[in-house]
């Protein structure tokens, strides 16, 4: 069979947008996974894992379908999480932190900023629809209880609203890696796992191969009394109130059937607290 390999790339090692050409093989990476030129197809899964062949590109409809980023990652958060202006280095670091842990430090996570309901589902809904539609990590960063998330809790002018788990069927169904509910109980229960709560609610809509949530009030004591003074930390110190609550992971099998699995109280950052999560 005669070989179809594009003959332009033979002397390019580095080309268009850093794509690479390995000499060797005949193949190009993508940063992501390897393609052949010579059947035309991508030879390694897409690390999105989108729903149906992870060989393809946007499920096999590049006409209709771009894929700009390849993987993207979101932090929802309030912006006055301990007072006015106070939530932006929150946001910034959780945003460093997921791009380390998916992107090898690429800048692939959006920030996002949400002051009230509307805006929320806004934004939630039209999130990842410029890509594959799969998502690595979302984070939301806001004040809540067991059955709410609240916006602008600690603005000068107070609270701007809720969101309840009532509303959850205003948000459209999303595919993700992690999903990780950073407000007070969101997963509170006292037996039942699958009894109603803002975890259980978002695990049920979602499809997210982790949900992780606290059984009691979070806290980030490392670097809350610091935001004043210039000084930044690596990552943020993620507490919440020790056993039998603690922070836990919400996983649902193809039955729908969700557990809800205690993994420890205090982590030195997002990625120690993923990373348990999928132990």
């Amino acid at each position: 069979m005669q070989d179809l390999r594009i003959t332009y790339y033979c002397n390019v090692t580095i080309s268009l947008f850093g794509v690479y050409f390995d000499k060797e093989t005949g193949n190009i990476y993508l940063r992501a996974r390897y393609y052949d030129p010579g059947v035309g197809r991508f030879i390694s899964e897409d690390p999105a894992r989108a729903e149906g062949n992870w060989y393809v590109y946007c499920m096999n409809n590049p006409i209709n379908r771009i894929d700009p980023w390849g993987l993207d990652s979101y932090v929802f958060y309030d912006p006055d999480m301990y007072g006015d202006g106070t939530g932006e280095k929150y946001a910034l670091q959780l945003e460093a932190e997921l791009n380390a842990m998916y992107y090898d430090g690429d800048d692939k996570t959006h920030v996002i900023a949400v002051t009230n309901k509307d805006y929320f589902i806004e934004k939630w809904n039209v999130m990842g629809r410029a890509g594959s539609g799969t998502i690595e990590g979302v984070v939301l960063l806001f004040h809540g209880d067991d059955d709410l998330i609240q916006f602008g809790t600690h603005a000068s002018d107070g609270p701007t609203g809720n969101f309840t788990m009532g509303e959850m069927n205003k948000l459209e169904s999303k595919t993700m890696d992690t999903l990780t509910l950073l407000s007070c109980d969101p997963g509170h229960v006292d037996s039942d796992p699958n009894v109603s709560n803002f975890a259980t609610e978002m695990t049920k809509r979602m499809n997210a191969n982790y949900l992780i949530a606290s059984d009691g009030h979070v806290r980030n004591p490392v670097i809350r009394p610091w935001y004043g003074l210039g000084v930044w930390f690596k990552y943020i110190k993620l507490e919440t109130d020790t056993d039998p609550k603690g922070f836990k992971v919400y996983i649902k099998n193809s039955d729908g059937k969700i557990t809800a699995t205690g993994i420890g109280s205090s982590f030195k950052g997002l990625k120690k607290l993923i990373d348990a999560a999928k132990k």
